[in-house]
C-alpha cells in the first residue's frame, strides 16, 4: 500500500491527503491566507486529531486518526511539503547568487586585464628594454602616456 498520507504543496496552497484518517479526508490549506500558524495533535478520547492553531484562534482539527502513529506520520508528512519549498528555494537563491558573483568576477577580471594592457608606459617598456641589455633613448623614458 502506498503512503498513508500524502502532501503536496503547490505555490501557497497546501493539499494533503489524510488516507488513514477517520474518515480518510483531502484537505486544502491556504497557506498565504495563514502566514503563521501552527500543527498541532491533540489526544481525544477515541483517538488523535490533527490540527492547526493560528494566531488568536484555538486548535482547529482538520482530521481524525484512530492510532497515534498515524496521526504522526500526517504531521510529519504535511511538515516536509511545507519544508521542501522553503528548501527548494533557498538552493535556487542560492545558486542564483553565485552565478551573479561569478558574472561580477568575471567582468572586473575582464575590466582590470584591459585596464592593465592600456597603461603600458613608455618607462616600462624601457625597463623591459633594459633588462634585455638593448640601449634606449633618455627621452623615451620621460614621454607622457598615450
Amino acid at each position: 500500500m502506498g503512503k498513508k498520507t500524502q502532501a503536496i504543496r503547490d505555490g501557497m496552497m497546501l493539499t494533503v491527503g489524510f488516507h488513514t484518517a477517520d474518515p480518510p479526508l483531502v484537505w486544502r490549506f491556504d497557506v498565504a491566507g495563514n502566514p503563521t500558524f501552527s500543527l498541532a495533535l491533540q489526544a481525544r478520547e477515541n483517538g488523535w486529531d490533527f490540527g492547526f492553531v493560528a494566531p488568536k484562534t484555538e486548535f482547529s482539527p482538520v482530521a481524525h486518526f484512530a492510532m497515534r502513529a498515524h496521526a504522526e506520520e500526517a504531521l510529519i508528512a504535511v511538515e516536509r511539503a511545507l519544508e521542501d519549498r522553503k528548501i527548494g528555494t533557498l538552493i535556487g537563491k542560492g545558486l542564483l547568487f553565485a552565478g551573479a558573483a561569478a558574472v561580477i568576477i568575471l567582468l572586473l577580471a575582464l575590466t582590470y586585464g584591459t585596464f592593465a594592457a592600456s597603461r603600458s608606459t613608455p618607462v616600462a617598456n624601457a625597463a623591459t628594454t633594459l633588462q634585455n641589455g638593448v640601449p634606449f633613448a633618455a627621452d623615451d623614458v620621460l614621454k607622457p602616456p598615450n
